[in-house]
């Protein structure tokens, strides 16, 4: 590949899926093997979201395969970027495919759509910059480039990710993104611009959008005041108005104040006292316990969730509880925060498990130690499977990461596979 990129990579999908050529996935030229990058391709994989095997099909795998194929080019030829974007944009002319601008104007608004998207999108385009950054000098180092070229080069292969992070969309969505773009722009304006597009948005619909936008960007509470007097009801959509808010702890003051639903769920069961668990935010899960949240509400039941929304959400572990939602993502002053709350200890979840076996899977070895210390101790035979389960899980990851197959699959599991060794 490095000898002869030209003759290897001369078709920009590869030699097609499935496919009888042998390739290497795990040489250290392709991008997936560079440090620097796993971070990004990590939140890529995140944004993508479409990875859960029993919802999806063949069609899946050659995504998966096309996104491999170009971060191996990218690896080896870098050069050939400026096909690759030729291409895009010949196709883009005649509207076989999104333009750089329709991308990233659609990516800006999927944002706008939930609090989960919003941090994420940030955090993502944060890690953007620094891989384009480390991904040119490594252009420089390696090949030799200006660092003019470097850095186009390195541009033209982030974008790589990102398209493949914001996924495909209807051309007819296109008017709609810039719509809400616009919202955006009159939102982060004045409080008189506000007033003027609330004055001209009369659909009750359009306005909760606005007040949506509004709380994510965590407009002063005049701003918001002024949205709620129009809105009518907090409690609307998948996550109400309260999810919005939650980065901002005055805005949440004024919601719950003006009659949002403290324990409105969306459609799995998670309320804003999760997200303040996830957070880690003592301050706001007081106020939200304060305010009467239900310090032991349940993500929706096995059963139900089987029943509505088996591949919608991919919950596997139904039925769980703030406690054990904070063993797996928060600290131990959190656990302590809730226990003495009135979390309860010993509740399980859908499939049986509690808060000690929560920290468990997210190895959080200080969580662990505390629940042992108030009592709750997980069955030795509980605790093997777990350990053993993340172990696979971290041998399985590497070796997708590498795309080993067939013998070299065998002997990288006989030494990283090793669960007898797991303490």
């Amino acid at each position: 590949m490095k000898r002869y990129p030209g003759l290897i990579f001369k078709d920009p999908d590869g030699p097609g899926y499935p496919s009888l050529i042998e390739i290497d996935w795990s040489c250290k030229e392709n991008l997936t093997s560079l440090p620097f990058l796993r971070t990004l391709a990590a939140l890529t994989k995140t944004i993508r979201s479409d990875d859960l095997s029993p919802c999806t099909g063949s069609i899946y795998r050659y995504w998966w395969y096309s996104y491999g194929w170009a971060l191996l080019e990218a690896g080896f030829a870098p050069g050939r970027l400026l096909e690759r974007r030729a291409r895009l944009q010949a196709l883009a002319a005649v509207d076989a495919q999104p333009t750089d601008t329709a991308v990233s104007e659609y990516f800006e608004r999927w944002s706008y759509e939930a609090l989960y998207n919003f941090d994420l999108y940030r955090t993502y385009k944060t890690e953007v910059g620094k891989a384009t950054s480390l991904l040119a000098r490594h252009y420089q180092r390696a090949f030799k480039y200006s660092e003019a070229e470097a850095r186009s080069l390195a541009t033209l292969a982030i974008d790589i990710y990102v398209r493949f992070a914001t996924g495909s969309f209807p051309r007819d969505s296109v008017p709609e993104t810039k719509r809400v773009l616009e919202i955006v722009r009159q939102v982060k304006g004045s409080l008189q611009d506000l007033r003027t597009l609330a004055d001209g948005t009369p659909g009750e619909e359009d306005l909760r959008t606005v007040l949506n936008i509004a709380l994510l960007l965590q407009r002063p509470p005049a701003y918001i005041a002024l949205l709620v007097d129009r809105v009518g009801s907090l409690d609307y959509g998948d996550e109400s108005a309260l999810f919005f808010a939650l980065r901002n702890h005055a805005n949440v003051r004024l919601l719950l104040d003006r009659g949002a639903t403290i324990d409105y769920q969306n459609g799995f069961g998670k309320t804003a006292l999760f997200y303040a668990i996830g957070f880690n935010d003592h301050k706001l899960v007081e106020l939200l316990l304060d305010r009467g949240a239900d310090i032991n509400h349940r993500y929706t039941s096995v059963s139900k969730k089987h029943e509505l929304f088996d591949c919608t959400y991919g919950i596997k572990h139904t039925a769980r509880t703030p406690l054990m939602h904070s063993a797996q993502h928060a600290d131990v002053a959190m656990l302590e925060l809730l226990l003495r709350r009135g979390a309860n200890l010993h509740d399980v979840d859908g499939i049986g498990y509690h808060a000690a076996a929560y920290a468990l899977l997210a190895e959080r070895r200080p969580n662990s130690v505390h629940l042992k210390s108030v009592g709750l101790i997980p069955p030795p035979n509980l605790e093997r499977e777990i350990k053993s389960s993340n172990l696979w899980q971290k041998c399985l990851d590497e070796s997708s990461r590498r795309r080993l197959k067939a013998e070299a699959l065998r002997q990288f599991f006989a030494t990283c596979y090793q669960p007898e060794k797991v303490d």
